[in-house]
């Protein structure tokens, strides 16, 4: 089932909500009641989505993730010489990408 916008808005407001509190760097770890507290959310409303702080940490970086092109192919890594490869494609992107920016 696809998730309702109510929900989508939720997730993003805890996202950014964490986000504003780690780059404002006075704690390393945040609770659940900071990031309500932040994204002016109830805490049900972040165990809806959650089970703690770290499965919204691992949310995020997996959506980062995703976004990489040559990190979202779906080859599965059988051997370390693909590995080798995934990586090779990987720091060719973000070199390339840096480029980009930097123009």
């Amino acid at each position: 089932m696809a998730e309702s916008r109510r929900e989508r808005m939720t997730r993003q407001m805890t996202q950014d909500a964490y986000f504003r509190l780690i780059l404002d760097g006075r704690k390393q770890k945040l609770s659940v009641t900071e990031i309500c507290k932040e994204a002016d959310v109830n805490r049900t409303s972040f165990y809806a989505h959650y089970e703690d702080v770290v499965m919204l940490r691992r949310d995020i970086e997996n959506h980062v993730l995703s976004q990489i092109p040559v990190l979202s192919e779906p080859d599965a890594i059988t051997s370390d010489r693909q590995f080798v490869e995934l990586l090779e494609r990987f720091f060719a992107y973000i070199q390339e990408t840096s480029a980009c920016s930097a123009s």
